[in-house]
């Protein structure tokens, strides 16, 4: 028997029209951007970089990325209409390190940038650095999303603890009240000022998870944390080693945002071994993992214990526990990226030529859109040599991601994307 969600899907697309979550490329001009030195018939912009990411409020686009002094962010308003994307004037449209006609900003190898959820700060990382500041915030103006130090300056970020000289993901709580931080080595967790943008670190072990200075002790060691996920409750923090061979889950306090070990999930070898953890979903190794908006599925892709690359649907319980449901499987091509869509309909899973398109039931479960709709293929000219990832406007009207591949780490363009609803 075919399910009903599958069934509706197969009719749509029989019928000519595109099932909801599919993905069409925005024609002319005003479906790409990309670097100034590019020839693209494309828009251009000066410092644009590979990293996407959306501001909370879908007004702002912000790519970070580059090598030393090549280091730098661009700040692209958006078209909430078109999609289209557009680099703010003047100085504004940028951050460097040395100015150049932009911004200068504390930038240097930079690893993650993140958007408070209010919308009023931009935090970015630096690792590893010669800086004494490895995480940099810098005051967001909501109607331009221009940039600008805050009036504490560097020292708007204090403590480091749990993070021995580097930073590799960062996350913010959806309250705003929270930043995590995560190195090879150890997670830190920051509270944060909405008033006044200043970032601090909790005091003594509950500022930290490591093996390492006056931190919590890890639920299992190794204990090798890189990135960092925050359900939309606020009330559990996902964490997947750099190795790829676990998955940690944390409960949150709500109030102070301190977190306590819940879970811990390894590759089966290990935890034949391991007592404290559970299984890791059927996979030999996790690469990212992201969860719905109402928070009662997890999806995570990563290579199978059997052969080849999966897609694991999971749900969550109260507690955070995570338990498999199901899994699909992707083939041989190496998953850099799965992104759930705001309305909870669709599950992209992002490779380095292409893009898969999933519809997603109330149940959490995925099916493949049929024909052509399940895949967004990139021309080969835009195939891109480093992990891509999808970044979806709030009202998920559109979509965006980097491809091919220019100089000094730059993308030979990033496309815009039109999704049916």
């Amino acid at each position: 028997m075919i399910p009903r969600a599958l069934a509706v899907l197969v009719a749509a697309a029989a019928a000519g029209a595109a099932p909801v979550g599919s993905l069409h490329r925005v024609p002319g001009r005003a479906g790409c951007i990309s670097p100034a030195d590019v020839p693209a018939p494309c828009r251009h912009a000066r410092e644009l970089r590979s990293n996407v990411v959306m501001s909370p409020d879908g007004r702002t686009v912000y790519t970070i990325g580059g090598i030393d002094s090549r280091s730098a962010i661009a700040v692209l308003r958006r078209d909430a209409r078109t999609g289209a994307l557009e680099q703010l004037h003047g100085r504004a449209g940028c951050v460097h390190r040395y100015g150049r006609n932009c911004t200068t900003g504390v930038l240097n190898n930079p690893a993650a940038l993140v958007v408070t959820s209010d919308g009023r700060e931009v935090v970015w990382a630096n690792p590893p650095s010669v800086f004494e500041y490895l995480l940099v915030a810098y005051r967001r103006a909501r109607s331009s999303g221009a940039l600008s130090q805050l009036p504490c300056g560097l020292r708007c970020v204090k403590g480091w603890h749990g993070l021995p000289s580097c930073v590799r993901a960062l996350a913010v709580s959806p309250d705003g009240r929270n930043l995590y931080v995560t190195c090879g080595r150890g997670l830190a967790i920051y509270a944060r000022d909405a008033a006044t943008g200043r970032i601090t670190q909790l005091a003594g072990a509950h500022g930290c998870v490591s093996l390492h200075d006056v931190c919590a002790i890890p639920p299992v060691a190794p204990f090798t944390p890189a990135s960092v996920v925050v359900s939309n409750d606020g009330r559990s923090v996902y964490v997947l080693s750099s190795g790829a061979d676990a998955v940690y889950a944390f409960t949150r306090d709500m109030a102070t945002g301190a977190l306590t070990p819940a879970a811990c999930y390894v590759d089966a070898f290990l935890s034949a071994g391991n007592k404290r953890c559970r299984p890791l979903f059927g996979l030999k190794t996790a690469y990212v993992l992201d969860l719905s908006r109402d928070s009662r599925n997890a999806y995570v892709v990563g290579r199978s214990s059997s052969s080849g690359q999966a897609l694991v649907v999971l749900a969550r319980a109260a507690d955070g526990a995570l338990v498999r449901v199901a899994t699909v499987r992707l083939g041989n091509v190496f998953p850099s990226g799965v992104t759930v869509s705001p309305d909870g309909k669709s599950v992209y899973v992002t490779d380095h030529n292409g893009v898969e398109v999933f519809a997603r039931a109330r149940d959490g479960t995925l099916s493949r859109l049929p024909g052509s709709f399940g895949r967004l293929r990139l021309h080969p000219a835009d195939t891109y040599a480093a992990p891509v990832v999808l970044s979806l406007s709030p009202d998920g009207r559109y979509a965006y991601i980097a491809a091919g591949y220019a100089p000094d780490g730059k993308p030979n363009r990033i496309l815009v994307l039109r999704r049916t609803r």
